[in-house]
């Protein structure tokens, strides 16, 4: 963990945590747990309508008003965003804890923050250079950061991930892959399902989807219907806590196949698991998966998907080859690692005030 001394000192801005929904709420969530002994955190959105979040906003700025007033030990506001409606979000505490004279972490979380630069880059630039320190998740993005955007103060601090609880969970003769995440577009399950749905006579009673998460759950459980996939496709809610231990456990491989990310908790998770990982090559995802650990391949390639899958129907074994080197290839993202680069970032930062 963090030390005392310097957990006080810092006041966390971001989204609603508990219970974790999505990887940034996966972040915050074990960082309270297993990072900070004090995690003084104030929240600034969460789900729900228009209405609810503009009140969580409100509360949150205010909130953090009194904290920066009233809290003398706080010298460093960390701020959790992302891209778009987030980033802008999070400038209003960007400058409201500038006015208070504080230091500030722009702790940078969104996939297509590549994209959204380029929708307003005078202004986006001039925000970020706001913040005392910007924190990238992958050294591909501090890259990017640094060389292409020219910003001074850039860490890498890679996403945090508990340790594995490893159990015994029945399992069958069929290759089970899993899914989490929000069922958009975006992140490509649709693609995924489409597949399934086209090689459905050669892979019935050979492969079992297990699909966790949130958003436009009728339209796939639609699908799932119309197209007779209820044997190979399993929609399992929102899944957290013992079921989604259960899920890591049970699964072959873990499927992911996005079209933009920054670096998703759920492919950390699998590999902490020792399970392979499915998916593409964008955002700081090829820092971690490769061939020794998993498959990389083009967003919205079906038939390179296709051909993945069913290699892996036809040889399981490759998936206990690659198991080997998956565990390993994330054991700087369990939290000791991530308190010692985080105290040292603040460490820097406090620094300054010397």
């Amino acid at each position: 963990m963090l030390s005392k001394e310097i957990s006080e000192k810092i006041l966390t801005i971001g989204c609603e945590f508990y219970p974790p929904k999505g990887g940034v709420a996966q972040v915050m969530y074990t960082y309270s747990k297993e990072v900070y002994p004090f995690f003084h955190c104030i929240t600034n959105s969460g789900n729900g309508g228009l209405i609810k979040k503009l009140w969580q906003l409100a509360r949150g700025f205010m909130k953090t008003a009194c904290a920066l007033l009233f809290n003398r030990n706080v010298e460093i506001v960390h701020i959790h965003t992302a891209s778009y409606n987030s980033f802008k979000r999070s400038t209003y505490f960007v400058n409201l804890a500038k006015r208070f004279h504080k230091k500030v972490i722009l702790h940078i979380h969104g996939g297509g923050f590549r994209e959204y630069f380029i929708t307003n880059p005078s202004w986006i630039k001039n925000e970020l250079l706001k913040a005392d320190y910007i924190v990238a998740l992958t050294d591909i993005w501090k890259e990017y950061f640094q060389d292409e955007l020219h910003l001074p103060h850039v860490a890498t601090v890679n996403n945090i991930i508990s340790a594995p609880q490893i159990r015994n969970v029945k399992h069958d003769s069929r290759l089970h892959l899993l899914f989490l995440g929000f069922i958009i577009d975006q992140k490509g399950i649709f693609d995924l399902v489409e597949v399934i749905k086209e090689h459905k006579n050669d892979w019935e009673g050979k492969l079992k989807l297990h699909v966790g998460g949130s958003h436009e759950v009728d339209r796939l459980n639609t699908y799932i219907k119309d197209n007779g996939l209820e044997n190979l496709i399993q929609y399992e809610g929102w899944v957290s806590g013992d079921k989604k231990i259960d899920l890591l456990n049970l699964m072959d491989a873990y499927i992911l196949p996005s079209y933009t990310e920054g670096l998703p908790i759920s492919i950390l998770e699998a590999l902490s698991y020792g399970k392979p990982v499915i998916t593409t090559h964008v955002g700081g995802i090829p820092e971690v998966v490769n061939e020794k650990n998993g498959y990389l391949f083009t967003p919205g390639d079906r038939k390179a998907m296709y051909e993945i899958i069913n290699s892996i129907i036809d040889n399981p074994a490759i998936l206990r080859e690659k198991a080997k080197d998956a565990l390993e290839s994330v054991e700087s993202n369990f939290p000791t690692k991530i308190a010692d680069v985080l105290e040292s970032v603040y460490k820097e930062i406090l620094s300054r005030n010397a």
